[in-house]
């Protein structure tokens, strides 16, 4: 025969409230709110892909001429282009001019030759002294422009620049407008520095007035960045990330190191009224 398990009471713990003359009284306790479900995080893969997404912007930023062509495109994770083209860093450019050819065993390139059909379709081909005329898909002809537009926009709009965004060297420099950073008006720009690129560095660009801060791609700064001042410069991997559905820019990081800044050179300058005046 079972034995019915034993049911033991329950104990509810109450509150005493003293009354004004004398004696007590019972209070409910009120019931516990019920704990909030954690958030969810990034995952392994998530923090992976956004590894991925810095280690590309960094390392494209210093390359003068930022276009990939297929066979660097096909390096890239599936689950990273997916991003780079939803973020607009990359964007469809024109079509390579020559290829490797896949149609023999011989290891050579040949010019490619753009024919239009009826439809307007465009189809690509290739001379091989083997195979003759072979067709090339149009992945392995179309090249990809790296576009950091979208990056400038995103430190415009978060930091509550007012004004128009305007490219002053196209792909090397933008104007993002005017913001109020720690309690000071700056005029903020996004420079690229790359190396030998041609025409003025964009340093030489920035007008010394207005207060300007620049965001730069691409470190150590050269010299005509570090004449602006250490104050006015901020390297774009430090205080830019990229989270979840867009960029994240540390708002508190730049005025952070702004007021640091200045407050060193403060103190600086009291010291020297101390000792000269």
């Amino acid at each position: 025969m079972s034995r019915k398990p034993e049911c033991h009471p329950r104990w509810e713990v109450h509150q005493l409230r003293l009354l004004p003359f004398g004696g007590s009284e019972l209070v409910a306790r009120k019931p516990r709110k019920a704990a909030r479900p954690a958030r969810g995080g990034c995952d392994a893969s998530c923090r992976l892909v956004e590894g991925e997404l810095a280690r590309f912007i960094g390392h494209w930023a210093g390359i003068p001429s930022a276009v990939l062509v297929a066979d660097e495109v096909t390096r890239i994770s599936r689950e990273v282009f997916a991003e780079l083209t939803r973020l607009g860093l990359l964007v469809p450019g024109g079509t390579a001019r020559a290829v490797g050819c896949e149609a023999c065993d011989q290891d050579h390139a040949e010019w490619v030759e753009t024919v239009s059909g009826p439809d307007g379709d465009e189809r690509f081909f290739i001379p091989c002294p083997q195979e003759g005329r072979v067709e090339v898909a149009r992945s392995r002809v179309q090249q990809w422009q790296v576009d950091f537009a979208p990056l400038a926009r995103a430190i415009k709009e978060s930091l509550m620049a007012f004004g128009s965004m305007e490219p002053v060297h196209p792909g090397r420099l933008w104007r993002l407008g005017r913001a109020s950073l720690a309690g000071r008006s700056r005029e903020l720009w996004m420079a690229r520095q790359v190396s030998a690129g041609r025409g003025p560095e964009p340093g030489s660009l920035i007008p010394r007035t207005g207060d300007p801060l620049v965001f730069l791609l691409g470190w150590p700064p050269e010299e005509s960045i570090l004449a602006l001042g250490d104050e006015a410069v901020f390297n774009v991997s430090r205080v830019v990330h990229v989270r979840g559905a867009g960029f994240h820019v540390d708002r508190r990081a730049i005025e952070r190191r702004m007021r640091s800044l200045r407050a060193g050179e403060e103190a600086a300058q009291t010291q020297l009224l101390c000792c000269c005046g």
